[in-house]
């Protein structure tokens, strides 16, 4: 037996019982992120580059966003005469997916080191790290919404065409014209994604609330609330503009 599999199972089950090594699923729902649990270095980066990418897919979905983003990298990588090629594809990525994200966790960091926080940049990585976990899972909920409705319009087309090929060519040369997704059900998606989004922010905030509690932040403290201010606020009014307006 392998005995990564028996130590992790020990997690949930104890004892040799005939349960071991398969513990089956278990259900924590928020118990595990609300214990405050610091994330390890491994968990720390996976959050930190989902973070960034959920920022790209939200965002991706509007045009003007979308040329924002382009407009955000093509300025930096204009200058070097590498917009269009293979490394400044690389390059884009590492700005949207990495560069973005790091100065969004920065920032709380250091208005809280100029605010008095005696925190070391570890020690905030791993501890409040958790707080961005909330928005990031509204932000893949909302995404995963968005495409399921807005391709409906693509599902009378399905059976008759599962490759698909024959359908996009239709659509290309203007044979094949796509329906309109039903006004109520717009308007439900936008209903039901802004409201992940703000329940995605809520339980953020009350996240910086009790770590703070827990790392013994009083005053200092106050600066991390800006986790799901300034993250919170790039998905929130996105989709506020976009679905509203």
């Amino acid at each position: 037996m392998c005995g990564g599999c028996r130590k992790s199972c020990g997690t949930y089950i104890t004892g040799d019982g005939e349960g071991r090594p398969n513990p089956g699923f278990r259900y924590t729902g928020f118990d595990e992120m609300f214990s405050l649990k610091p994330l390890n270095t491994a968990q720390m980066f996976f959050v930190f580059i989902l973070s960034g990418f959920i920022i790209s897919q939200i965002w991706t979905e509007w045009n003007v966003t979308t040329s924002i983003l382009n407009q955000v990298s093509g300025t930096i990588l204009s200058p070097m005469q590498l917009a269009g090629t293979g490394f400044g594809n690389l390059l884009h990525g590492v700005i949207i997916f990495a560069a973005i994200p790091l100065i969004i966790w920065f920032l709380p960091f250091i208005t809280g080191r100029l605010a008095g926080a005696s925190i070391k940049l570890k020690e905030y990585f791993l501890n409040y790290g958790i707080v961005f976990i909330p928005i990031v899972a509204a932000g893949h909920l909302s995404k995963s919404l968005i495409k399921s409705i807005l391709r409906i319009p693509y599902f009378e087309h399905l059976f008759g065409d599962l490759a698909g090929v024959r359908t996009a060519q239709g659509i290309i040369v203007g044979e094949i014209s796509l329906g309109q997704i039903p006004v109520w059900l717009n308007l439900s998606l936008s209903i039901i994604i802004t409201a992940v989004i703000v329940a995605g922010i809520w339980i953020s905030f009350r996240l910086v609330r009790l770590m703070n509690q827990k790392m013994g932040l009083a005053g200092s403290g106050i600066a991390m609330y800006l986790i799901p201010v300034i993250y919170g606020s790039i998905f929130f009014f996105m989709i506020v503009i976009w679905r509203w307006f």
